[in-house]
């Protein structure tokens, strides 16, 4: 179990960050992020239909990113990983050098 932000804090964060737009949040999916551990959240309207993606920071759960449906999850994971300064290992290239 991961320390930080309760599930329900979470949801209301990402609620929080588009309030304006009266949104509703999924229960969260606790996933990792560059080994980060981060609750991810769809973000429906009074329809019921998905309208964005949140990714909130377990351990400050104030930390929020949102991304548009249509940018989908490969976008709001490369703009969470930019806003909270993480190495992202996946993109990471391995190369021997050899120095003579």
């Amino acid at each position: 179990m991961s320390s930080g932000a309760e599930k329900f804090s979470a949801m209301r964060s990402a609620e929080g960050k588009v309030q304006h737009l009266g949104y509703t949040s999924t229960f969260p999916l606790l996933i990792s992020v560059g080994g980060r551990p981060t609750y991810l959240v769809s973000l429906k309207d009074n329809a019921g239909l998905v309208k964005m993606y949140a990714m909130i920071d377990c351990e400050d759960y104030q930390q929020v990113v949102t991304v548009d449906k249509d940018k989908g999850l490969e976008y709001l994971k490369s703009q969470y990983v930019a806003a909270m300064n993480i190495v992202d290992t996946d993109n990471v290239e391995e190369k021997d050098i050899v120095v003579s």
